[in-house]
């Protein structure tokens, strides 16, 4: 969960720093670039980290991953009102630490997974990104700009050390008999066996991403300020990010018992119903208080659902010798709609209004639901992959899920 805290933090800081980099009268289109040149530059990462993992394996990565971390954050205590370009610059670098954060984080959650509680395991990656927010948010309200990054380099020099006491999952650095790997050699993602799965996550993270949640996120402050919310802008965004840790929460113990296709319907008919009322009251100019009770509601759907599901479903649907591959590919589609989203938005915005927008992220997240209810698939009990769990003792299950929960908190 530290690398999936760390991809929070660095969505999370932006949003805090809006006010500061607003004092330093920075252009429209330089704030533009410096939110959407991380999701640019997130495509271009998860193909190289797949690559990397043949040879390091998931733990030495995962390391490096964090230690590059750091290295940003040290990296934007140097930028200033006249170094603007240093802000953008990191922020490029932290694209592509997120992009390997985003493809191992819900794999190795996986697949350190019991066969039975993959889908409570799945949702803790969402669970750390949502914290890493908060965190953000919060300290962002009351602490200078730099303690965003002290923090940072912490919980990165944390995840440093602590992954060091989990053991290596990545197939090609365990022990596996001539069998499995003859079989890892001819195992490709691209053939007609894996396509439809393929297909169903690549969807999931389109879906995921036009919902909205992105050009919500990325511009919670000048939403806040544009519905005239009567509470500081930072304490209302760490409020709606409360309930979406609310929705994360709930999904994580209610997802193995009822299924991710009810779920991901409930969760994009719940979107597309907060956005049809949001923009009704940017139209309809309704109190102040509606706009941040429906955000609020807005991303409590989207955590219950839209949020974590993606992420897990597909490393839960395939064979470790085609995991990070396909997880990978995931990723870089998740990246690539995230990026189209955000540098679009401001362009609809003043194009079509903010109401016509927010109507076209609610008619896409009701076209989700139905898309769910048809083709999501539930993955089956068993575990398909190299760690499997003894079902018949209960006794060694309960060793063994308490052991997997300690070491998903170091993940």
């Amino acid at each position: 969960m530290l690398g999936s805290l760390n991809f929070g933090i660095s969505v999370g800081i932006p949003t805090p720093l809006a006010t500061l980099f607003e004092s330093w009268n920075r252009t429209e289109n330089e704030l533009q670039w410096y939110n959407i040149i991380t999701s640019l530059c997130a495509i271009f990462s998860p193909f190289f980290v797949t690559y990397v993992l043949n040879f390091l394996g998931r733990r030495i990565v995962f390391a490096i991953l964090h230690i590059f971390a750091a290295g940003i954050y040290v990296l934007c205590l140097f930028m200033t009102k006249d170094k603007f370009w240093l802000a953008i610059f990191s922020r490029a670098l932290v694209g592509l630490d997120i992009g390997g954060f985003t493809s191992l984080c819900p794999t190795m959650l996986i697949e350190i997974a019991p066969s039975k509680l993959g889908g409570f395991f799945g949702h803790l990656h969402q669970i750390g990104c949502v914290i890493g927010i908060t965190i953000m948010y919060m300290q962002g309200t009351y602490a200078p700009w730099k303690t965003l990054f002290y923090t940072g380099i912490g919980f990165s020099a944390l995840g440093t050390i602590l992954i060091c006491f989990c053991p290596e999952t990545s197939p090609n650095r365990r022990k596996a008999d001539p069998e499995s790997l003859a079989r890892k050699e001819k195992d490709t993602l691209f053939q007609e066996m894996y396509l439809e799965k393929l297909v169903i996550g690549l969807t999931m993270m389109f879906f995921q991403q036009f919902c909205g949640i992105n050009a919500i996120i990325s511009n919670l402050v000048q939403n806040f300020k544009d519905a005239g919310v009567p509470l500081e802008t930072g304490i209302a965004s760490t409020i709606s990010m409360a309930c979406q840790f609310l929705g994360v929460v709930i999904n994580g113990f209610v997802v193995d018992k009822l299924g991710r296709r009810p779920l991901f319907c409930i969760s994009s008919l719940g979107c597309a119903i907060m956005l049809f009322l949001f923009s009704m009251n940017t139209s309809y100019n309704l109190t102040n208080w509606v706009a941040i009770v429906i955000i609020c509601f807005y991303l409590f759907f989207f955590g219950l659902a839209l949020g974590p599901i993606p992420w897990f479903i597909v490393p839960e649907l395939f064979p470790d010798t085609v995991r990070s591959m396909a997880a990978s590919m995931v990723v870089v589609v998740n990246q690539f709609c995230s990026f189209i989203i955000v540098f679009m938005f401001p362009w609809m915005k003043n194009g079509m209004g903010q109401s016509a927008t927010l109507i076209f992220y609610g008619v896409i997240s009701a076209l989700g639901a139905i898309f769910g209810f048809f083709y999501i698939i539930e993955p089956s009990n068993t575990k398909i992959g190299a760690l499997d769990w003894d079902e018949n003792d209960l006794e060694d299950d309960f060793v063994e899920i308490g052991q997997s929960l300690t070491k998903s908190v170091l993940i």
